[in-house]
């Protein structure tokens, strides 16, 4: 989950972009979007940088709209691109990507503001700061000259766009091709060659006027060139570029990415803003704001003292990977250890959904005065609620698996999530807040919240009139732990922000405080109606028997046309991967395999192993749970329904198809029972999960014809499927080639995710030893951390695999940290120091950043 606070005083967050080709820097508003790139300007001195979310997506790029000689002109002095160092000047960074068209074409921006330069000066500062207003001034004159003629600059297309990490640092791989303008009549001379201290603007479309970017809906961005290659002939054909991120994004764990962000709301830097962060950095921003942090009970001496002299930091990142709680630990870790009379008549995900959002997670009325938990009583009593799934039996069982939960948690020393959303609220309570108050907050993919957790917004941000926007889906919560509706949050809302504003401002008038429209965003721009369509029907499905468990929405609609999903028939009675993978290697004798876009989904980690087992390294292979928030060209879906716990109980889809006149009243099936059926609505939403993460192609295959049959029956009726024997032929249209590029592209979207298995896979298809090390790095780290109690021989020995691993690629910080975990703080301290980095280049392009 992420989101954005925002002050309107404060400028935009920024960051920069470097290359060992072309160094860009650049603002971005626009993610996974199409593009266009303009150029406007040259910079004398001084960087520019920003956050850029663009990747994956074709895009043109237009040049620097005036030659180097011209603008040099137009600027004064040496201005020779060869000869300028533009990262010296922090200040004016910032400035020049705060502008908007209105502040370039401004005349007056500085008028008032630029003085006469001094025959001397008190400091080194004053003396660089007097240059800077004259700077910025002759920058805004040269850009609104070259806007003005901006439909004359040259422009190339942008052939590819790759996320990639060099040195800690968040980088985009550019390929462009020839530059070229209106005015071009020689196919093999490009009238522009990039210099450093170019600025483009990227758009999405060609502007031909400046006042083209400021139209309804179009996104745009600049960016600075601040280095160029030394080879010339390979950037005459466009060159590459390298861009890097203000967020840090190779710093694959969330606690690590927002390194340059402080972890409290006291003192942020305005340049942070609009601040983009992870809900778990908001928790530890929040943690650092008020009274004695909630971590810091569980240090020993030693660690507080490193706590004491800086290395916080250090220690949240390792404990948080460490002694965090999380559904995949309370199961495997915990689960075992209950008493197997509860357990056997329990679902796991079930009970720690109970524990997250009810018994600890739910709105704060009620729960204050019980430690911010719901006493025994007053949880069994949740049963005769109209919304209620679970009988009093069943509840009695799960409070008892809770309460044998927290003790145990308590023996580990450990934590979970609603552990410090509790802590935090009994400090907001108790103790005065001195952090900064935002004006907006944007949560996205909030269904993945808990009300408590969502109730911590409003501490930071006290403009409840419009201050909040909440945005999410939920059919897609399957976060395990979570229970969310929308109506939920506007009950909240309403109780908890609006009330208890109007109280703290001695507004005592009796009239209701107004709650907000919910807006629906109706129009998907992802995937294509055939795949919409079967989506609804699952949707429909959840309407029909849990309408409390799901917010009734318009269906979905797309402009963009495809072929209905296939379910896939063996020729034999055979499983399907294992056709499918012996038909793609017929041809050559060997398994080609799926492309970098393609992946086989599958329900669970056991299911995930047997067809790794058979597939090898020739697919990727995820769960529901891990493709969650990825998208891919062709899914295939596989046992879906032979793999449910519903198993014979899917019977109940027939009871709906009689309703809408689907089925004949020979046929028999069970009735709708809500204590009998509840799972069912977790296999919606987790089967409307894998049905949406397909752009294009979406195949379903099923072993247990029993279990499959009605929900099949049903997609027929309503005449949503093909129906395609598993043959040769189709097994060839399946497959789809990926360049090297691609699957190192694919690589690190999935380390992002922390599919580091996954990841390793597809960075051996890339042949990217540096993106394979760093893969294999974070997974034997992640291991580690996992067997840290189960086993701590064999996690020590993975947590030192691990910081021999990231000590051999340069992540000299990363290798401190394990060593940190292993206690071995001497030589922690040694790395952390950087004495010992040693980076092992896998490219040449590594080598060129390096600078050897």
């Amino acid at each position: 989950m992420g989101g954005a606070l925002s002050s309107p005083e404060k400028r935009n967050n920024l960051g920069s972009f470097q290359s060992s080709e072309v160094n860009m820097e650049a603002q971005s508003s626009s993610e996974n979007k199409k593009v266009v790139a303009m150029g406007s300007f040259d910079a004398s001195e001084g960087k520019m940088g920003a956050q850029s979310s663009m990747e994956n997506r074709t895009i043109e790029k237009m040049g620097s709209s005036s030659s180097s000689d011209a603008v040099e002109k137009k600027m004064g002095g040496d201005c020779s691109s060869e000869k300028r160092d533009i990262t010296k000047n922090l200040e004016f960074i910032p400035t020049v990507f705060s502008w908007s068209v209105e502040d370039i074409f401004n005349d007056n921006l500085y008028k008032d503001q630029v003085e006469k330069i001094p025959d001397s000066f008190e400091s080194t500062e004053q003396y660089f700061g007097s240059f800077l207003l004259p700077l910025l001034e002759e920058t805004r004159a040269a850009m609104h000259s070259s806007m003005e003629t901006i439909d004359r600059a040259p422009y190339a297309e942008v052939t590819y766009f790759e996320h990639v990490k060099l040195r800690r640092k968040s980088f985009f791989n550019v390929n462009v091709d020839a530059w070229r303008n209106r005015f071009s009549t020689d196919r093999g001379k490009e009238p522009y060659r990039t210099l450093p201290g170019d600025v483009f603007v990227i758009a999405d479309a060609k502007p031909e006027t400046a006042s083209d970017l400021q139209r309804a809906g179009r996104i745009w961005t600049f960016a600075l060139v601040t280095n160029i290659s030394d080879d010339d002939d390979e950037f005459a054909s466009g060159g590459n570029y390298i861009q890097e991120s203000a967020l840090q994004d190779d710093d694959i764990d969330g606690a690590a990415q927002f390194e340059d962000i402080p972890d409290s709301f006291v003192d942020i830097p305005p340049k942070e803003y609009p601040l983009v962060i992870t809900f778990q950095k908001f928790l530890i921003m929040l943690d650092g704001t008020i009274g004695n942090s909630f971590f810091k009970k569980f240090l020993n001496a030693r660690e507080l003292s490193n706590w004491e002299v800086g290395k916080a930091p250090i220690f949240l990142r390792n404990f948080i990977r460490t002694r965090e709680v999380n559904y995949e630990k309370f199961c495997s870790v915990y689960w075992p250890h209950f008493n197997a009379k509860l357990t056997k008549k329990l679902d796991s995900s079930r009970v720690f959904t109970e524990i997250m959002s009810h018994i600890k997670g739910g709105s704060i009325s009620g729960y204050a005065c019980h430690g911010g938990r719901l006493n025994e009583e007053d949880y069994v009593n949740l049963s005769e609620g109209r919304f209620s799934t679970l009988s009093r039996h069943e509840r009695q069982m799960i409070y008892d698996i809770f309460q044998d939960y927290e003790k145990m948690k308590g023996q580990n020393g450990e934590f979970d999530m609603a552990d410090l959303v509790i802590d935090l609220h009994c400090r907001f309570q108790n103790e005065r807040y001195e952090g900064e108050i935002v004006d907006f907050v944007y949560i996205d993919e909030v269904q993945d919240l808990t009300m408590r957790q969502i109730a911590l917004f409003k501490y930071v941000c006290k403009n409840v009139s419009e201050g909040f926007v909440f945005c999410g889906d939920t059919a897609q919560t399957i976060a395990r732990g979570v229970d969310f509706r929308f109506e939920d949050i506007r009950s909240l809302f309403y109780n908890e922000f609006i009330s208890e504003s109007k109280c703290k401002s001695n507004d005592r008038k009796k009239e209701k405080g107004q709650i907000s429209n919910t807006f629906q965003l109706s129009q998907n721009f992802r995937t294509h109606d055939g795949v919409l369509r079967l989506a609804q029907s699952v949707i429909d499905l959840l309407y029909r028997f849990f309408p409390s468990f799901v917010d009734i929405l318009c269906p979905e609609t797309s402009l963009i046309s495809g072929e209905a999903p296939i379910l896939l028939e063996p020729e034999k009675e055979e499983n399907a991967i294992a056709a499918l993978f012996r038909f793609l290697g017929k041809k050559t004798g060997d398994m080609v395999g799926f492309g970098a876009e393609q992946v086989i989904l599958v329900r669970d980690d056991l299911a995930k192993h047997e067809i790794m087992k058979c597939v090898g390294k020739q697919a990727l292979v995820l769960t529901i749970v891990e493709c969650k928030g990825l998208e891919f060209q062709d899914v295939l879906l596989y046992n879906f329904f032979g793999s449910s716990p519903l198993k014979s109980h899917w019977r109940v889809v027939y009871e709906y198809m009689k309703e809408q006149g689907l089925l004949d009243a020979s046929w028999s099936f069970p009735s709708f029972k809500q204590e009998k059926h509840n799972i069912l609505c977790s296999e919606l939403k987790q089967l409307y999960v894998a049905i949406t993460r397909t752009r294009q192609r979406l195949w379903i295959f099923d072993n247990e014809e029993e279990f499959s049959k009605p929900v099949f029956d049903y997609w027929k009726k309503m005449g949503l499927v093909q129906i395609r024997k598993l043959d040769d032929s189709l097994a060839q249209a399946m497959q789809v080639a990926s360049s090297l590029e691609e699957w190192k592209s694919q690589g690190y979207k999935l380390l992002r995710q922390g599919n580091y298995v996954m990841a390793t896979v597809c960075f051996e298809r890339a042949h990217d030893t540096y993106g394979e090390k760093l893969a294999k790095a974070l997974g034997l780290r992640e291991d580690a951390e996992r067997l840290h109690n189960s086993n701590p021989e064999r996690a020590s020995s993975a947590m030192r695999q691990a910081a021999e691993t990231f000590y051999s690629i340069g992540k000299a910080e990363d290798a401190a940290d394990c060593f940190y975990i292993l206690k071995e703080y001497e030589r922690a301290a040694g790395y952390d120091e950087g004495k010992s980095s040693k980076v092992v280049p896998s490219t040449s392009s590594d080598l060129l950043e390096m600078g050897m």
